[in-house]
């Protein structure tokens, strides 16, 4: 049962993270091929305005003045591929926030349900979590400490001779 909800949820988180990431790459291609059109049709222009051109110094004019233009063009450009890759980074990290709930959910409902078990005890070498019931402590009484020769060094009823 706990593998089918495993597998599932990993599943789902593994959707998620695919989604968002195939979103980007989406809008990237997007902005890509309309970069690429108006690139193409700007470069027609400038063909047939060169074409038409009388002298060299029309040629010249021509291209110095596309330059602020293709300054601002290369900004523009870099500012839409930073905001693509800030809304895929959002993505990523909802699906993240997501599965990392769902972890602690899942995470809490075991921690309650071995809360509610009185003793687990462990069988073989590689048990994981083992939870032992501990008896309920013994009132003792003053205890006498003995050196190795046998007198009582200490005990509750005496001062010791150890200060």
């Amino acid at each position: 049962m706990y593998s089918e909800i495993i597998s599932s949820k990993t599943l789902d988180a593994a959707f998620d993270y695919t989604t968002a990431l195939f979103g980007g790459l989406e809008e990237l291609v997007e902005l890509n091929v309309q970069t690429v059109k108006a690139s193409l049709d700007e470069q027609n222009v400038l063909a047939q305005a060169a074409l038409s051109a009388r002298s060299i110094d029309e040629i010249t004019e021509l291209h110095t003045g596309q330059l602020p233009a293709a300054v601002k063009k290369t900004l523009f450009y870099w500012q839409h591929v930073e905001d693509i890759a800030l809304r895929t980074q959002r993505g990523l990290l909802a699906a993240t926030q997501q599965r990392l709930d769902s972890v602690l959910q899942t995470f809490a409902i075991g921690m309650n349900t071995a809360s509610s078990v009185p003793a687990l005890t462990a069988r073989g070498e590689n048990a994981g979590l083992v939870v032992v019931d501990e008896p309920p402590a013994v009132e003792v009484g003053s205890v006498a400490i003995v050196d190795s020769s046998g007198q009582i060094v200490s005990s509750g009823d005496q001062p010791s001779k150890l200060h």
